[in-house]
């Protein structure tokens, strides 16, 4: 399967702008019903999927490494 390909989901990725590690358990709650929500960084953003389900889950954009302000504060991810 190629790297474009494994993006994709049922439908093109929602593009949230830049999300903080805060943002992920807002978004593991209301976008992904409570299920995994599994971080996955490319070149220039990261792919959010709920779950593992690449064609069945929701799939979002973040510009920003969500983890990013939790690492430079010594914080456990």
């Amino acid at each position: 399967m190629s790297h474009i390909g494994r993006m994709r989901s049922a439908a093109q990725p929602k593009d949230l702008g830049a999300v903080e590690f805060e943002g992920l358990e807002r978004l593991r709650v209301s976008e992904c019903n409570g299920e995994l929500l599994e971080v996955d960084p490319k070149t220039e953003f990261w792919v959010l999927r709920c779950g593992y389900d690449y064609f069945q889950g929701h799939t979002f954009i973040s510009h920003a490494d969500p983890s990013a302000n939790r690492i430079r504060q010594g914080g456990q991810l």
